[in-house]
């Protein structure tokens, strides 16, 4: 009798530290996912902010037709026609 009181106890403690276990992983795996989808906000709000940053510079550079042109082939000869 002695003998199966211990070995029923050790399957109930077993079981209860596997239930245990099951409880502990679900609330991990609910904290992950909760830091997973802030993560995932924060990068979508950076993202955000990145690219309207990013549209406010190219808006104020000026434009290529805008800028001094480059010394091309044709200005050289000219210029050295002229001389």
């Amino acid at each position: 009798m002695r003998e199966n009181h211990t070995t029923d106890r050790a399957r109930a403690e077993a079981l209860f530290k596997k239930e245990k276990q099951m409880r502990e992983g679900a609330k991990a795996m609910a904290e992950y996912e909760v830091a997973q989808q802030a993560m995932r906000e924060r990068t979508a709000r950076l993202r955000a902010l990145r690219l309207a940053r990013d549209a406010g510079k190219q808006s104020s550079l000026p434009r290529k037709s805008e800028t001094k042109s480059c010394n091309t082939n044709s200005d050289i000869e000219a210029r050295l026609a002229a001389q």
